[in-house]
């Protein structure tokens, strides 16, 4: 039974141990850490184990996080990281007891989001947590790119190569222009910044250490796979490129930094997991088909704790009044494109509820949501009447849809 278990904050010296059953998990290699790596990268008062006796049997933790919502504003929020529970301890309500400790350590820290990377779709939504954005997986055919790779302009930044504290400093400050005025990005704190260039800086697998370029409000960050007969019996080059980071806050930097990753020599695919829905890119090539999507996927999932805050945070395309339920309760939201004000109605008041949103789906309206009518017709968002249903796809009109390339 779950009782016979013991949650506790874990300690420097468990954090091997911690890592092993992580890594069980997640069928992924145990590297181990030094404590002062540890307490450099992690906040272990954020963190939660699952003992039994003294075996670590699961664990759970959380980042302190910031998320960009509509018109600017940072909602603090808890970016829940490293779930995992031992394989011979499956369905005895560990998972539950580990993120319910985590969510109250987040409560009481102030944080009325929590974030999440779901690694599998199934788990989460029956912990409150729904996706909130989407991301392409791409790959690009490189050997049928004939002549100028992507539309140019003569005022497009200069790409360079980029190494040490000069790619460091870069990074660090083009992502921090990014990610305040991306709806759907989280921060990246120092810690994360460390871990990253730590796995860029070392080989993985048949892959050298990653490579950088740089330009003026931009960066890209690559690895290539060497394959020298590809396909096999042919004798030419066809290695592999893949884009492990790319954040460009302007569409020339975005230009500028495609051409140069489309001219590395001997590449015959470049693949990339974290292309926007809206990127322009199919429509720079000069041969959209030459980039193929292979899959359209879940990306962050949100819970909110506290819509009264949460859903106050944001900006919206027009200006209305709604009344909206989420489960038992019912908030009174006023929105408008300068912002909004959100209160909660007592049970006993006698005004119709406009819309009824799903707990889940709660993310999703708070970044945009990805597509208003789609989570209509799936019964996630459900409004009194036809009317009401415009007015909602009007709200939360967006020129662009959220988005989150930010891994923890």
């Amino acid at each position: 039974m779950a009782s016979t278990f013991e949650i506790r904050v874990p300690t420097v010296d468990q954090w091997d141990e911690v890592r092993r059953v992580d890594a069980r998990a997640f069928g992924i290699v145990a590297e181990p850490m030094e404590g002062s790596r540890v307490a450099d990268m992690f906040d272990l008062e954020r963190f939660r184990i699952a003992v039994e006796g003294a075996r670590i049997v699961g664990v759970a933790g959380s980042v302190a996080l910031e998320l960009t919502v509509p018109g600017g504003a940072h909602l603090a929020t808890g970016g829940v990281t490293w779930v995992g529970v031992d394989t011979t301890r499956r369905r005895r309500g560990i998972a539950r007891l580990l993120l319910d400790e985590v969510h109250r350590d987040s409560v009481e820290r102030g944080e009325v989001v929590r974030a999440l990377w779901a690694s599998e779709a199934s788990i989460y939504s029956r912990f409150g947590y729904g996706p909130a954005t989407r991301r392409h997986d791409v790959v690009i055919d490189r050997r049928s790119l004939r002549g100028d790779e992507v539309v140019r302009h003569g005022t497009d930044p200069v790409v360079a190569f980029a190494e040490g504290q000069r790619r460091d400093l870069h990074l660090v400050e083009v992502w921090q222009h990014w990610a305040r005025e991306r709806c759907g990005e989280v921060s990246r704190p120092e810690g994360w910044w460390r871990r990253a260039r730590q796995r860029w800086d070392r080989a993985e697998g048949d892959s050298p250490p990653a490579i950088t370029m740089v330009c003026e409000g931009g960066y890209l960050v690559y690895r290539v796979v060497a394959d020298w007969d590809a396909p096999p019996g042919s004798g030419r080059p066809g290695h592999r490129l893949d884009i492990v980071d790319f954040v460009a806050t302007t569409p020339a930097a975005r230009r500028a930094l495609w051409n140069a990753i489309t001219g590395v020599d001997l590449v015959a695919e470049i693949s990339w997991r974290g292309l926007a829905p809206e990127d322009p890119l199919a429509l720079w090539l000069p041969d959209a088909r030459v980039m193929r999507t292979r899959g359209l996927v879940d990306a962050l999932w949100l819970r909110v704790e506290d819509p009264t805050v949460a859903l106050a945070s944001r900006s919206y395309a027009t200006r209305d009044t709604l009344v909206v339920g989420v489960g038992d309760s019912r908030f009174e939201l006023d929105a408008s494109p300068t912002g909004a004000s959100c209160r909660a109605l007592a049970a006993t008041a006698s005004v119709p509820t406009d819309v009824e949103i799903a707990p889940e789906a709660l993310g999703a309206w708070l970044l945009g949501p990805l597509e208003p009518g789609r989570l209509m017709a799936a019964g996630r968002i459900r409004c009194r009447d036809v009317t009401i249903e415009q007015r909602v796809a009007t709200l939360l009109a967006a020129p662009k849809a959220p988005h989150c390339s930010t891994l923890f």
